[in-house]
């Protein structure tokens, strides 16, 4: 009885936190969001890593890029990656590529929420 108690109580906060607009209430969606937190841009020569008002540590951060052959190679590695609020890092990346991939596991020093960023970019993206 406890845990049917327990699992409405925790629908209604969900459907209470959908209506009201606090959508960090799903948890999902909060992983969403903080990924979309983490701003990043590629203008062929160097990837541009921005965190807006939160601070990040990107864990386990690798960077690939396509050689001549168009096999996806480690272009740049580091264990931890700290971004302070509104800074900007800029890691060089060869000038043969035309997109890159970045793979880490981001997480927000704040409140310790975590969310596995993978994302593709191509060279005229805006930082």
């Amino acid at each position: 009885m406890e845990f049917l108690l327990a699992l409405l109580l925790k629908f209604w906060i969900m459907i209470w936190g959908i209506l009201t607009g606090s959508i960090n209430s799903l948890p999902f969606f909060r992983r969403l969001l903080l990924r979309r937190a983490l701003v990043s841009g590629f203008d062929g020569h160097n990837l541009t890593l921005s965190a807006g008002e939160v601070p990040f540590l990107l864990r386990q951060l690798v960077v690939l890029a396509p050689d001549t052959q168009m096999r996806w190679q480690i272009v740049f590695q580091r264990d931890a990656l700290i971004l302070s609020p509104f800074e900007r890092r800029l890691v060089p990346i060869p000038e043969r590529a035309a997109s890159i991939i970045i793979e880490a596991e981001l997480i927000e020093l704040r409140k310790g929420r975590r969310a596995h960023l993978f994302r593709r970019i191509s060279r005229n993206t805006p930082p």
